[in-house]
């Protein structure tokens, strides 16, 4: 009786290990993303008119003084004027980037990314990239690029 019992309580053993899921350890659910860098690889040459972006101060300034803000449907999450990068040439001055630290909370909220040309007066609208984290999250790759119209940009961060 004793080694039927053995017998059993072996096979239910057995099958129990071999029937049970195996989990996978790198199957990760990420629902934030860090920003880490924002590289602007195309925009605009010319402004909404035609002219250089800077074309009224003068010939020895053409090129637009670019910086990035974030922003949500209803707030501005990260303001980028102070670290703008002066004379940007979009024939041979890309890429550029900036650091950030922004982080995205909702992968399913619309966020979008400004790009400005920093002037005396007021800046100039250069481009918007519009973007929705969920649309890239698909192998939770660390680096996408998102383009609307001529201009394009490269998103570097975590997922966590």
């Amino acid at each position: 009786m004793k080694k039927i019992l053995s017998a059993i309580f072996l096979s239910i053993l057995l099958l129990s290990i071999v029937s049970c899921k195996k989990s996978n350890p790198t199957a990760t659910s990420y629902a934030h993303f860090k920003i880490n860098t924002i590289t602007l690889t195309a925009f605009p040459a010319k402004d909404g008119t035609g002219s250089d972006w800077d074309f009224g101060l003068g010939s020895l300034y053409l090129y637009p003084d670019v910086y990035t803000t974030i922003d949500s449907v209803s707030t501005n999450i990260y303001n980028g004027s102070a670290y703008n990068i002066s004379e940007v040439n979009p024939t041979n001055g890309l890429p550029v980037s900036w650091n950030s630290t922004v982080d995205i909370n909702s992968l399913s909220a619309s966020y979008y990314i400004n790009l400005y040309d920093s002037d005396i007066d007021s800046p100039d609208l250069m481009g918007q990239i519009p973007f929705v984290l969920y649309d890239h999250k698909n192998g939770y790759p660390t680096s996408f690029s998102i383009t609307n119209g001529t201009t394009s940009i490269t998103l570097s961060g975590a997922w966590y």
